[in-house]
């Protein structure tokens, strides 16, 4: 108890002289910085994680310039809980007197397995989130091609002799940071939609999206090294970027490190 109450005599003490008064401001603003510091750190990783799994669009990525045969997509599938299969090809895309050269990225219904799908009525409209891509005869245009083209939802474009609806504009797909950023104007269409169009182009990549946890996601990882040598395995956890082709790729990583 004598202690304590020397211990509170002598802090009084030090309070009323100048120096005492410039030390306890110090520790108390110190105190408070490295609190607040704390805490946005903490609210920081947790936005960023939420972000991450918005944007990214899977946990795993295959990505192979030639579609799987049948026993392969069967041995994928049994591997991973949740799969989407899309297509992205090159083509000339054409509208009155105006065409443009287009990534023309074909989905089909399971897409996209995580986040969501920003898209609108115009180019400059509100953005609204959606969870499926386009319906049926439909086809979405990023707002850039809708300006060249001179299109707007309700008009009606041809890939392949099939007729598609404009049915919106695409401001955003949560697993584009995976397929790499470009300049290249961007369309989708869901694979039904164009089962009997012909498409000519020379450059084509078939990507399996798929959602793992880390035990399959391995499991899938050993089964493309072994099936799949020319395919590449791009992983959300790591983000591991690895070809399957070389066996000292380098890595990229995008992992979140763990807050203090």
């Amino acid at each position: 108890m004598n202690a304590l109450w020397l211990a509170l005599e002598n802090g009084w003490r030090d309070l009323q002289q100048q120096h005492g008064r410039i030390a306890l401001a110090t520790q108390t603003a110190s105190l408070f910085f490295l609190m607040t510091l704390s805490l946005t750190s903490a609210s920081i990783q947790s936005y960023l994680a939420d972000n991450l799994d918005q944007m990214l669009g899977s946990d795993l990525v295959v990505e192979s310039h030639s579609a799987l045969t049948r026993d392969e997509e069967r041995a994928l599938g049994r591997l991973a809980p949740r799969l989407s299969v899309t297509k992205i090809s090159d083509i000339t895309l054409t509208h009155q007197d105006r065409w443009a050269r287009v990534q023309l990225k074909r989905v089909d219904d399971a897409y996209p397995l995580q986040g969501k799908l920003q898209i609108g009525d115009t180019p400059v409209a509100r953005q609204r989130a959606v969870s499926r891509g386009p319906g049926v005869g439909e086809i979405w245009l990023e707002s850039r091609l809708a300006t060249k083209l001179g299109t707007q939802p309700g008009d009606t474009l041809v890939i392949g002799g099939t007729r598609l609806r404009l049915g919106a504009i695409l401001f955003h797909e949560p697993d584009r940071i995976m397929e790499g950023q470009g300049t290249t104007q961007r369309a989708m269409v869901l694979s039904h939609s164009l089962d009997a169009a012909s498409l000519a182009s020379s450059k084509g990549r078939t990507r399996y999206l798929v959602t793992a946890d880390e035990e399959q996601q391995r499991a899938i990882e050993e089964w493309v090294r072994t099936a799949l040598p020319g395919a590449t395995v791009i992983r959300k956890s790591a983000v591991d970027i690895r070809s399957q082709a070389s066996g000292n790729a380098p890595r990229i990583s995008l992992a979140l490190p763990p807050s203090s």
